[in-house]
């Protein structure tokens, strides 16, 4: 059971027991969101919990959106983590506009920026802060990437600080 305010707020979704949808679509067609709030038009829009959804929060328009399995976690600004995957456990924050938007593997890491993270791939133990910093990354474990497109493009940045305006470019 929960509470569903707006146009189709939770409409068709299964298993939402304990949470909060408000906004048009907010949470439309989702399954598995327990004990989370979802606020925004079409804020966790088809959002799925095979890999556990619980316990998060998810406010932005189209925030969360065919997300998959971000258990304890926040998901704040406009399309952050839209079609992302986190997976079990994954107590992770995506903040800001697009921030870890189209990411796969986000586990236990903070993506805070515009478009931070967007489109990684495996992100664990890792702070990525900045405007596109850690954009497209393939591998991010026990990280930190700080500026302006700081590891942007890079391919395996596993246990690396970078940090400044472009650092680890293309790396």
């Amino acid at each position: 059971h929960g509470s569903m305010i707006g146009w189709r707020a939770g409409h068709y979704s299964l298993w939402a027991d304990k949470s909060i949808f408000v906004g048009r679509k907010a949470g439309e067609q989702s399954s598995g969101v327990t004990s989370s709030v979802v606020i925004g038009d079409e804020a966790g829009l088809s959002a799925s919990g095979t890999a556990s959804l619980s316990h998060a929060v998810i406010i932005g328009s189209e925030a969360g959106s065919s997300v998959h399995g971000f258990d304890e976690s926040n998901l704040i600004g406009r399309y952050a983590g839209y079609a992302a995957s986190g997976g079990p456990d994954s107590r992770s924050n995506l903040i800001g506009f697009g921030a870890g938007r189209y990411a796969s593997g986000v586990q236990n890491s903070n993506l805070i920026g515009v478009n931070a993270g967007y489109g990684s791939l495996n992100i664990s133990q890792s702070l990525i802060i900045g405007n596109s910093a850690g954009l497209e990354v393939s591998g991010a474990i026990g990280s930190n990437m700080i500026g302006t497109q700081a590891g942007t493009y890079a391919d395996t940045a596993n246990y690396s600080n970078v940090i400044g305006f472009q650092a680890a470019l293309n790396a």
